[in-house]
């Protein structure tokens, strides 16, 4: 009798390990590529080539909320020629999280301003207040499970719009302190269980 308490208590204790939507996981959100076809050789500073920005922030969610958005300062390019670029840079690494999905805010814009400078600041997107304000503004914030993406595995994305792409990877796979905890729970219910 003692046994089958025990192990009920064992079984009450481990649900949450072995059922939980969060786990402690390990997560890498990178972005790889990048495109932009927008105002070729038409920039605002008297026909140059365009200024393309990018804000690019990610931050992992447990039940619905949120860790905070984190990432690098905007990516500022000045009179870059339209084309596909090399862009790889780690937006988010965490190890060891409570998370059960991942969430990544891309935003981007033609930087525009007159005789090389930017409409109001160069590092947020200025859609009035200048003479020639930025423009081609675009903003995808996508929230992705953990689990409708293969554990251990880079998963590639691309987002697109108004002429611009932008290429990201996330890669994840649980904790293993996790692993190794739930590997122990199942010895000692077997333990148990033979007693």
């Amino acid at each position: 009798m003692k046994r089958y308490l025990l192990l009920l208590l064992v079984v009450f204790v481990a649900h949450p390990i072995f059922f939980a939507q969060s786990r402690l996981a390990n997560i890498n959100v990178s972005t790889t590529y990048r495109t932009h076809n927008y105002d070729c050789g038409l920039g605002g500073d008297f026909f140059t080539d365009p200024d393309p920005r990018y804000d690019i922030r990610a931050q992992y969610l447990s039940g619905g909320v949120g860790s905070g958005l984190v990432g690098p300062p905007v990516f500022s390019f000045d009179e870059e020629p339209c084309s596909g670029y090399d862009f790889s840079h780690t937006i988010m690494d965490v190890q060891g999280v409570c998370a059960d999905e991942v969430q990544i805010r891309i935003e981007w814009w033609e930087e525009d301003g007159v005789l090389g400078g930017c409409c109001g600041s160069c590092t947020t997107y200025n859609p009035s207040g200048c003479t020639n304000n930025d423009e081609n503004y675009n903003l995808f914030n996508p929230i992705r499970t953990l689990t409708s993406m293969p554990e251990g595995i880079t998963n590639t994305y691309q987002v697109a719009g108004n002429d611009f792409t932008v290429d990201y990877t996330i890669f994840w796979n649980a904790f293993l302190h996790l692993l190794w905890m739930r590997h122990q729970l199942r010895q000692f219910v077997m333990v148990l269980w033979q007693a």
